[in-house]
């Protein structure tokens, strides 16, 4: 286990209250994850240099993990292509006064960074990459209209 602490999007939660799920399975090797989404505005001008209203651009959402090296090694083992070629999720599941669940839809991973040591003095693995989508209690951050 990467300790008895997990830091989601920041914030640190001990074990007790946060359950993880990805393709190998219960995830407890994790020290980091983190994730955000965006839908940026444009202007959009005609001749004139005066905006005339506004536009959004395309939904895209990236994260980053950090996993220790057996973690790593059960993910990659339990993806078909390989750790660039598929496409994952991950379940997040934090409870407190209320469940809330967030899914990581449709990860890809872009770059694994080696040999950071996190405070049990573990070799870990920092994974950063994209996803689909990210689903929070059940519901799409967009939808298409």
């Amino acid at each position: 286990m990467a300790g008895d602490k997990v830091s989601i999007n920041g914030r640190s939660y001990d074990w007790e209250s946060v359950s993880i799920n990805g393709p190998q399975g219960v995830v407890t090797g994790i020290s980091e994850i983190n994730w955000n989404s965006e839908k940026p505005k444009k202007e959009v001008y005609g001749k004139s240099p005066v905006a005339k209203g506004r536009t959004r651009s395309n939904y895209s959402a990236k994260f980053d993990m950090t996993l220790d090296l057996d973690e790593y090694a059960d993910l990659v083992s339990s993806l078909e292509n390989g750790i660039y070629d598929s496409e994952f999720d991950y379940a997040i599941v934090i409870e407190g006064n209320r469940k809330h669940e967030t899914v990581l839809k449709k990860m890809t991973v872009n770059t694994v960074g080696n040999g950071a040591k996190n405070d049990d003095n573990e070799i870990t693995k920092k994974l950063t990459g994209i996803l689909r989508m990210v689903e929070n209690d059940g519901k799409p951050e967009y939808e298409e209209k």
